[in-house]
């Protein structure tokens, strides 16, 4: 498999263990897309309406990109570009209003090609694309229903149920106090 290049914006790079486009779309109150604003959005962070809209922007696609799909689901496109399946049909679609800048830098001794965004929603299209470069696929948390990315560069088993330990551990519990197994 190719290496993903290095895609930041304002000084963070794209990582598939915690992708902040879960954050956005799971982000289901004004006082969590606030949060998100004040921890992501940089010097000038957008306002509540402007995330709502990125988030309803970046849903769908990212879904349609990531949900698990067998071989046969994840058919080639008949009216799309030669060759492309419908996660990378979805990824792309993304990707076209992505402006990207790149340039050379040294990480670790060694040489690399960087790509710079110029806003959030570039770096959330990029993501997506990561993740859907690896095989990452989504699932809902059997517990509290959020989204969370899982499988290749996640950090997370491909069996995960649960979108983190708080999850896990609660689930663990309340089938110990209906006297189920461990």
């Amino acid at each position: 498999m190719q290496m993903f290049p290095t895609i930041i914006w304002q000084g963070r790079r794209v990582s598939l263990e915690r992708p902040l486009f879960v954050t956005l779309i799971n982000a289901s109150s004004d006082a969590d897309l606030r949060a998100f604003a004040h921890e992501y959005g940089g010097a000038a962070p957008p306002g509540v309406e402007e995330l709502k809209a990125l988030r309803d922007d970046i849903h769908l696609p990212a879904v349609v990109a990531l949900r698990p799909l067998s071989k046969e689901q994840n058919v080639k496109l008949k009216d799309g570009p030669e060759g492309q399946t419908v996660d990378y049909w979805a990824a792309n679609q993304l990707l076209e209003q992505t402006p990207i800048i790149g340039g050379l830098a040294e990480r670790d001794g060694r040489d690399q090609i960087v790509f710079r965004v110029a806003d959030l929603a570039g770096f959330l299209a990029w993501e997506v694309a990561a993740a859907v470069h690896v095989g990452a696929t989504t699932r809902r948390c059997e517990m509290c229903s959020k989204l969370f990315l899982f499988g290749p560069s996640t950090g997370r088993r491909s069996t995960a149920q649960y979108c983190r330990d708080t999850c896990r551990v609660a689930a663990m519990r309340a089938r110990h106090a209906e006297g189920g197994e461990a």
